[in-house]
């Protein structure tokens, strides 16, 4: 049957609609999620006629039956259903519309459907004069970029949305939480074998977000069944800490108590905890947390070299020295299967009261920089895949349209390898020279003139009690009856015998403690007073031990010792004339 000549060209996968026909066609703007611009249009082609037997179907004619329309009715039906095939739409009086064109026909430029069509819809299929030919009412949307150029390299136009909205919130203590929700939509398209050629997800590193200085970053990725959406969600909040945190950490917890008694430390010698729990970001050293908890210790620490000791000499003037600590007691704790860990360091710091802020570091800032911690987080915890970098492969995204099987695989992005372990101590374990080895030394001296006179009691003496009531009673003139009145009257009878046996001799006392590192503390000793030699009296009481066993130990001593010259202490000024023996120079009174 002959057919009129063709007006145009209305064709899909291989098929072109004979004329006569009835075209209708409508366009729908789709905006992008910020009602800013049009992401792509949606064309809606409407078209009804009729099917002859001896349609062509891929430009070849049927005669295998021409008598019959079933030779083509089945290919012609399948073919005007399969979604993302070639479409053609020209001399029609609205220009030309293609979509999926990869063969290219003259004057025609490469543009593809950007949302997984042409999607067809088969309306009608209604047999005429038995089955001699068929009324067709056929219906196809496709989906094209207003674009000048739009070609098949899509690396960087492939983004039909891109938008976001944000959220601050702000919390009773003033901290910002800041969340930024947000969509990449992309073309999708097909290429010639109806393979999917993209996911949104490959679009992620395209959603630059810079971390906030001292705040922590969670997201969420929300990828959609079609693969074309993706919606995001960053929430930055922020960290509560004065203190930036050390590079590659994402928690830090750690506290610095300070505590002192008056009876058994005087509020001279402090009491210091360092405690805490440390968490690494995923792909870090794990001896990195314990450094980073070095450094506070160390940076609390080395406040004592600011501050002094002060305390009172034997001579009553205010003297002072350089402010020390002595480490007490270590722990670490170390999760085998988990990234948190727990640090606790003890020492006593001996500092004067008033310089204890000073001394402990207490509300000192902590070195650091955020600046430093955020730039060690952008390949881990910020990156916007994460630490693991788990990314979709492309080979998941089959054609289904015939039952054919798709896979699914994530790849992981290799976790960086943990770096070595580096030993850092807490302290200098090198005892340091005997001359700067002294914690602690105090030393006392008392000085007296003792007269070498005796008493000797009477044994018939009433007692004392007695003798005083009697002269009380007596001189206040109240009764003395109550007394005896003859030990009042002959009282002097009663008066001790006092024996002088030679001159006045000086007595010296010593008294003090000393705290020592590395090295053994050796008991004070009064050689000479002036010219004179000094003799030892009475019985010492001396201490002296090891505190602390150690790579450089600890030693404490206490003494009190008497000496003297057997003669009269000389003058004033005594105490400058004592030559001593085993006290540092810089303690000698």
């Amino acid at each position: 049957m002959a057919r009129l000549p063709s007006v145009g060209e209305v064709s899909y996968n291989g098929y072109t609609f004979p004329s006569p026909l009835s075209a209708r066609i409508s366009a729908v703007p789709f905006l992008t999620q910020d009602q800013r611009s049009v992401k792509y249009v949606e064309y809606t082609i409407s078209v009804e006629a009729i099917i002859l037997p001896t349609d062509e179907i891929d430009g070849v004619e049927s005669v295998l039956f021409p008598n019959s329309t079933l030779d083509n009715l089945e290919d012609i039906r399948k073919k005007l259903q399969q979604q993302g095939q070639t479409l053609r739409f020209k001399g029609q009086g609205f220009g030309t519309l293609v979509a999926n064109n990869f063969a290219l026909q003259a004057g025609e430029t490469f543009t593809q459907d950007v949302n997984n069509g042409p999607i067809p819809e088969l309306l009608v299929w209604e047999p005429v004069g038995s089955n001699q030919a068929v009324r067709v009412v056929w219906r196809v949307r496709t989906y094209l970029l207003e674009c000048d150029v739009f070609s098949v390299s899509l690396a960087s136009n492939n983004i039909v949305d891109l938008s976001y909205g944000a959220t601050f919130s702000i919390n009773q203590e003033g901290l910002t939480e800041r969340t930024i929700t947000g969509r990449i939509e992309i073309a999708a398209t097909r290429d010639s074998n109806n393979k999917f050629l993209l996911s949104a997800d490959n679009f992620r590193e395209n959603i630059i977000i810079e971390p906030i200085l001292a705040f922590k970053r969670a997201q969420n990725y929300v990828l959609s069944a079609d693969k074309k959406v993706l919606d995001f969600t960053v929430i930055d909040t922020e960290i509560p800490s004065d203190n930036a945190f050390a590079p590659g950490m994402v928690d830090m917890s750690v506290s610095h108590r300070v505590s002192s008694k008056l009876k058994t430390q005087g509020f001279n010698v402090w009491s210091n905890t360092i405690s805490g729990t440390i968490t690494t970001a995923p792909g870090t050293s794990r001896h990195l947390p314990w450094l980073a908890f070095l450094d506070i210790v160390k940076s609390r620490t080395d406040r004592a070299s600011l501050s002094r000791e002060i305390f009172t000499n034997s001579e009553g003037k205010r003297t002072s020295l350089p402010a020390r600590w002595i480490p007490t007691a270590v722990s670490i704790t170390e999760p085998i299967f988990g990234r948190t860990f727990s640090f606790s360091f003890q020492y006593l710091l001996l500092v004067d009261p008033g310089q204890i802020l000073t001394g402990s570091g207490l509300f000192q800032g902590i070195p650091g920089s955020w600046v430093a911690h955020r730039r060690s987080l952008l390949d881990s915890v910020s990156n916007v895949r994460g630490a693991a970098g788990l990314i979709q492969q492309q080979t998941d995204s089959g054609d289904l349209s015939c039952g054919f099987n798709s896979k699914l695989e994530l790849r992981t992005r290799s976790v960086p390898p943990i770096a070595p372990v580096v030993v850092r101590t807490v302290f200098n374990v090198l005892c340091p020279p005997p001359e700067e080895s002294w914690l602690q030394y105090h030393l006392w001296v008392d000085v007296n003139n003792k007269n070498n006179v005796y008493v000797h009691s009477r044994s018939n003496a009433p007692p004392d009690t007695d003798v005083k009531e009697a002269k009380k009673a007596a001189i206040s003139g109240e009764n003395a009856i109550t007394f005896d009145i003859e030990v009042f009257k002959d009282v002097d009878k009663y008066k001790p015998i006092v024996q002088t046996r030679g001159p006045s001799v000086g007595v010296i006392t010593i008294r003090g403690w000393a705290v020592r590192l590395g090295y053994p503390i050796n008991i004070p000793v009064v050689e000479k007073i002036g010219t004179i030699l000094a003799r030892p009296i009475g019985t010492d009481a001396v201490t002296n031990r090891l505190l602390w066993a150690g790579k450089c130990p600890i030693y404490v001593a206490t003494w009190r010792k008497q000496y003297t010259i057997d003669t009269q202490l000389p003058g004033k000024r005594i105490i400058s004339k004592i030559q001593w023996a085993n006290v540092p120079k810089q303690y000698i009174p």
